[in-house]
């Protein structure tokens, strides 16, 4: 029915049906320090799609022990304790860091492949715990990130654990979580959902391009290909997609900083590669 010419439609806006945001009676409780608006907002869900040589574990180190991203000395962190969860953590020179005594207290690396959705469960049910209250701002749980890289076939995509970690991640005080992986198509489909921030490596790999384009083409008005080609060029450079926020942004990370990028200038393009006329 065309509503339109229905002269007992009524064009203006209720106001007594506002949509109001709640107010939320636990406390906030402020993170220790700012940190650079250009990084994603805390909560945050992270996934890294980069091949092998392209910077990605350079990329963590920055984030993650750097003053300048969310790490620093003991004093300057954002998060109390950053669990890995990596079959090759401590054996990886990329990961050598991370390992360095001064991090003791800070870093937790669990390398076992065959236990690691059950550690998962176990920081989990440490952070639920009746040993802290959300609602009491001095018993809160410890404010963490989680990472997990070169996971691939090792946790079960479907399994329990995974989706109560990503779909529930912010009540447990979790500020970061994190999945890196060289190949998309096997990260768990919650996590790809979740995602407010994706960076992505330069990829030869024409499947790896069409599932990437799948995902998020379309929150770029299907102008991601190009932009994420010309960021790319060289090596250690990434595209970076901010999806905390209502209006989407992009950035090119690497050796120079973080520049953002107005990919509505490229191109809209099809999956196929042919340039949409406009």
């Amino acid at each position: 029915m065309d509503i339109s010419n229905n002269n007992n439609f009524d064009n203006n806006f209720d106001n007594s049906l506002m949509i109001r945001e709640p107010t939320c009676e636990y406390p906030v409780i402020p993170l220790p320090r700012k940190y650079n608006p250009k990084l994603p907002s805390l909560p945050c869900c992270m996934l890294v799609s980069a091949v092998v040589k392209s910077g990605k574990s350079v990329l963590m180190n920055n984030l993650f022990l750097s003053k300048n991203f969310w790490g620093g000395k003991e004093n300057e962190r954002i998060f109390e304790t950053l669990y890995i969860i990596c079959p090759t953590a401590k054996i990886d020179r990329s990961y050598s860091n991370f390992n360095n005594d001064v991090y003791k207290d800070y870093v937790i690396i669990h390398d076992d492949p065959f236990t690691a959705e059950s550690f998962i469960q176990n920081i989990l049910d440490y952070q639920g715990s009746d040993e802290f209250d959300i609602k009491d701002e001095d018993r809160q749980p410890p404010r963490i990130a989680i990472l997990l890289d070169d996971m691939n076939g090792i946790v079960n995509k479907n399994s329990r654990v995974i989706i109560e970690l990503v779909s529930r991640y912010r009540h447990y005080n979790i500020q970061f979580l994190g999945y890196c992986t060289q190949m998309l198509r096997t990260a768990p489909a919650v996590w790809r959902n979740m995602a407010t921030a994706v960076i992505m490596s330069k990829t030869y790999n024409d499947l790896e391009k069409q599932k990437i384009l799948e995902e998020w083409a379309g929150e770029y008005d299907n102008r991601l290909m190009k932009a994420w080609d010309d960021i790319t060029q060289e090596q250690y450079e990434f595209c970076y997609l901010k999806m905390d926020e209502y209006k989407r942004r992009m950035f090119q990370i690497g050796k120079k900083g973080f520049k953002e990028i107005d990919f509505k200038k490229y191109p809209k393009t099809r999956l196929t590669g042919k340039i949409i006329k406009e």
